[in-house]
């Protein structure tokens, strides 16, 4: 081996010196470069994937959440849902007579619709109406408006039609 004229070699002693050079420069790029993605303690530069850009920016997002998103456009203060309930039937007659035909009928009918529109009308004041179709027969189910208060005066009003 290359090492194996020096005495010191022999010995240990430089094999030691040499195993912890060879760690040093291994872990040496490893350990600083995690030092600079945590940045100072002060806070004062934040670097990209640091620990207090994360808090940072999740602070940023709880906050963007808890934020109400108002708007002007119609479609964004309407929510529609409904029912469509189905009624279906298969039936088989077996006469048990082989000269007569046996009989096989089904049907689906429409036996219910409901249409439900909520609405934002203004700041603190909603409306809902049901709208339904049943026995060949259409008509508001129910309807109601909400004036509800502000923080500084929690009251509300509900009127109803049913």
């Amino acid at each position: 081996f290359l090492f194996d004229s020096y005495p010191d070699w022999r010995n240990g002693r430089l094999k030691k010196n040499v195993l912890c050079l060879f760690f040093i420069l291994i872990f040496l790029p490893t350990f600083l470069s995690a030092q600079e993605t945590i940045g100072p303690a002060d806070g004062a530069t934040e670097r990209a994937g640091g620990v207090k850009s994360l808090e940072n920016r999740i602070e940023q997002l709880e906050k963007a959440v808890e934020r109400p998103v108002a708007s002007d456009r119609w479609y964004d203060r309407l929510k529609i849902s409904g029912l469509v309930e189905v009624e279906a039937g298969y039936e088989t007659i077996d006469f048990n007579d082989p000269t007569v035909e046996d009989e096989t009928n089904s049907d689906v009918d429409l036996a219910k619709v409901e249409l439900v529109v909520d609405a934002r009308i203004v700041d603190h004041v909603d409306g809902h109406v049901m709208f339904k179709y049943e026995d060949d027969d259409v008509f508001v189910d129910e309807g109601f408006s909400t004036l509800s208060g502000t923080e500084a005066f929690p009251a509300y009003l509900v009127s109803v039609q049913k």
